[in-house]
């Protein structure tokens, strides 16, 4: 498996798997396909989006995206210190044995560090976030805590 820079010609197909699988698990917000696409589209130009290509080929020809992770450079509201917010990290189902979430998370990490700037990141989900958490405890100093107040039950909580 290789974790490379995502090129111009990832950015549908990362669009779709963040649509059509991530979404599926976490549902949390009704996803814009206009607005992912722009989105991953400014972090492919301006910020940090990195694919984990697998050895698979697909029927169309190329190589299937196995995970990708992305993130931005954002400053504190109090502050004019930069960090890169990671924005997502996801590893496909078929892809998640083995280590290449950590690895997917180290590469966003490293890019932070010659940035010379922290990387801010978290678990922003209820998805097997226990499981999550443990795994991003072993690359990342725990800080905080998110929570999640008003009417939750427009994105599917109670």
């Amino acid at each position: 498996m290789i974790i490379r820079e995502a090129q111009l010609a990832d950015i549908f197909e990362i669009t779709n798997i963040l649509i059509e699988e991530m979404y599926t698990e976490v549902g949390i917000g009704e996803p814009s396909r206009s607005k992912v696409l722009d989105y991953i589209t400014f972090l492919f130009n301006e910020g940090a989006l990195y694919v984990a290509q697998s050895n698979i080929v697909k029927k169309e020809g190329g190589l299937e995206l196995a995970g990708m992770t992305g993130g931005h450079i954002s400053e504190w509201w109090w502050s004019d210190q930069e960090f890169l917010s990671e924005d997502f990290t996801f590893v496909r189902k078929q892809f998640r044995k083995g280590r290449l979430a950590l690895n997917l998370m180290k590469k966003l990490d490293t890019h932070a560090k010659k940035l010379n700037i922290p990387l801010v990141t978290g678990v922003f989900n209820d998805v097997e976030h226990e499981r999550k958490n443990k795994l991003f405890s072993k690359l990342y100093q725990h800080f905080g805590y998110i929570y999640l107040g008003g009417d939750l039950k427009v994105i599917g909580r109670k």
